[in-house]
């Protein structure tokens, strides 16, 4: 009975705090008038996910100590 009461108290508490997050950044955007929403483009340039094994970086060349030089 306590486990029920807490989680859906849990429940209510995130749900809460999401929506004053979301607000909270509507309301300053309209607020402030700046700001945007980013475009499907602009996240794709913002997408550098490399994995360990160097997938996913751009192509070139170099090594640890040419990049110290620059």
């Amino acid at each position: 009975m306590f486990t029920r009461k807490f989680s859906s108290g849990c429940a209510a508490l995130v749900m809460t705090t999401a929506m004053v997050l979301a607000a909270s950044g509507a309301m300053a955007q309209s607020k402030f008038g700046i700001g945007k929403t980013a475009s499907e483009s602009e996240i794709k340039a913002w997408d550098i996910d490399v994995s360990p094994n160097g997938a996913g970086l751009p192509v070139g060349s170099g090594s640890v100590a040419q990049g110290g030089k620059l």
